[in-house]
């Protein structure tokens, strides 16, 4: 008997793997480490409360010396006084933002600007639940503040070197809550600026093979 053989031909039809991954960021969060001693946090060190009827400030932990970056910061506890401010390491954790020349900062009771000891006419005044748009264009060495997304215009240029988040309040229990975007943010970012501040990258990717 013939021993029959049977040939078996493998066909490849071309399909698609597609693969997708993240890569996530490490956002910021006010620090720990760098603020007054009157200032309690919470909330994942996004909320911080005054414990003193002076000012009280905090820096984030994350700082930027290039780039784009806009973030929110919302008055969330009724305040006297308080101003959304962006400083280098060097401004002090324990006068009023503004008091001295490494300070940008925006006041909420009359929407004055200060730098320097010197405040100036800039926008509307703002109060507990207005989202304060902070929009930090190293490249160009700006900082524009925006009002629940209404642009202030350009409150500060020259702005150069190694910059940090902060918020100064005063009044015992008032209190500032920061989105770096580690949560859906109030408002979208302006054209051409990262949405929060974070370290590291935010990618989404897709690959594909033909086998």
């Amino acid at each position: 008997n013939r021993r029959s053989e049977r040939t078996t031909r493998l066909y490849h039809r071309p399909f698609t793997i597609s693969l997708t991954y993240q890569i996530m960021a490490t956002y910021a969060t006010w620090n720990p480490s760098d603020k007054d001693a009157n200032i309690t946090l919470s909330g994942g060190n996004l909320i911080a409360t005054a414990g003193s009827a002076w000012w009280s400030n905090v820096r984030a932990n994350i700082w930027v010396s290039s780039g784009k970056w806009y973030w929110e910061v919302t008055l969330t506890a009724w305040t006297t006084e308080a101003m959304a401010v962006v400083a280098t390491l060097s401004a002090s954790l324990s006068i009023y933002p503004g008091g001295d020349a490494f300070w940008y900062g925006y006041y909420n009771v009359n929407g004055n600007k200060f730098n320097n000891t010197i405040g100036s006419w800039y926008g509307t005044s703002f109060a507990t639940n207005d989202v304060i748009g902070v929009a930090l264009d190293m490249t160009a060495g700006t900082i524009i503040f925006y009002k629940n997304n209404v642009s202030q215009w350009v409150a500060y240029t020259g702005l150069s070197g190694t910059i940090y988040p902060m918020v100064g309040v005063a009044g015992i229990g008032r209190q500032f809550t920061a989105n770096f975007w580690a949560t859906t943010m109030a408002y979208t970012a302006p054209s051409g600026y990262n949405q929060g501040l974070y370290s590291g990258t935010l990618t989404n990717s897709a690959f594909f093979m033909f086998l």
